[in-house]
């Protein structure tokens, strides 16, 4: 885990600066934020996926995990604890919305883990092609199980170190349409991800950065890309932060939003 002093006082840093839909001028974002940020439909497949989370949350068994980022414990862990550490219901179904709010088609998720956020990500469109990354085979297999259980079958784990499948996804697909940054949390890494995935947005491209403030490294990678000449606009949700290059923004505007 990541410094949780540092968390902590992010958090109330956060709680201090959190406005509502009474505070964004912006209709691009207002609308956005009241679809998806604040959209409380169950969708049909979110109960599917909670079961399938329900199971790994049980599975006592263990497996050998290989760490490749910022953590870098590698050793035996418990299916249970890593599925603890999944991403939570409330932040994947916002995934799930956003991915559906703007007709994603074609997605890269950069850390597999067991395959719940990946699973809230393809199923929302299962058109869309989509690429995970997961650096540990054993932790892709149960992945694998998880999206085998929900009938995702055209999910595509890439198992493997980051940097070579990461940029194979992308000259695959061409233009992206949403990524989530959820891999490696150093700064040196998500950086230097963000600017290779640069090189393939379009104007509503999305890309979305996990635990913006898991570290003091993560803070400063999200405030360097919060000042990149391409970002338009920025979403701070504590947990996962949005990132928006629409050209037709002129002027750059960081929101602090409540979930």
């Amino acid at each position: 885990m990541g410094s949780f002093v540092f968390k902590a006082l992010s958090y109330l840093n956060y709680l201090a600066k959190r406005k509502d839909e009474h505070s964004i001028h912006s209709p691009f974002v207002f609308n956005f934020y009241n679809h998806v940020v604040k959209d409380n439909r169950q969708f049909y497949s979110f109960g599917a996926i909670e079961k399938a989370r329900k199971e790994l949350l049980d599975d006592e068994h263990e497996i050998e995990k290989i760490d490749f980022g910022a953590s870098g414990k590698n050793g035996k862990r418990k299916i249970s604890t890593l599925a603890k550490n999944s991403k939570s219901p409330e932040y994947c179904r916002i995934l799930f919305r956003l991915t559906d709010y703007f007709g994603c088609k074609k997605i890269i998720e950069i850390g597999t883990s067991l395959g719940i956020s990946g699973s809230y990500l393809y199923m929302a469109n299962k058109k869309s092609q989509f690429f995970t990354l997961e650096g540990c085979p054993n932790t892709a297999k149960v992945a694998q199980e998880t999206f085998g259980k929900l009938k995702l079958n055209k999910a595509t784990i890439l198992i493997g170190e980051f940097d070579l499948n990461f940029e194979n996804s992308l000259k695959t697909l061409g233009n992206i349409d949403l990524i989530f940054f959820d891999g490696n949390h150093t700064l040196e890494a998500t950086i230097k991800y963000f600017n290779l995935a640069l090189n393939y947005i379009h104007n509503d491209s999305v890309f979305v950065f996990d635990d913006i403030y898991w570290s003091k490294e993560m803070s400063l990678a999200w405030n360097e890309i919060k000042n990149h000449s391409k970002v338009k606009i920025t979403i701070d949700l504590f947990e996962i932060g949005l990132v928006f290059f629409r050209e037709e923004q002129k002027e750059k505007q960081h929101y602090v939003l409540k979930i």
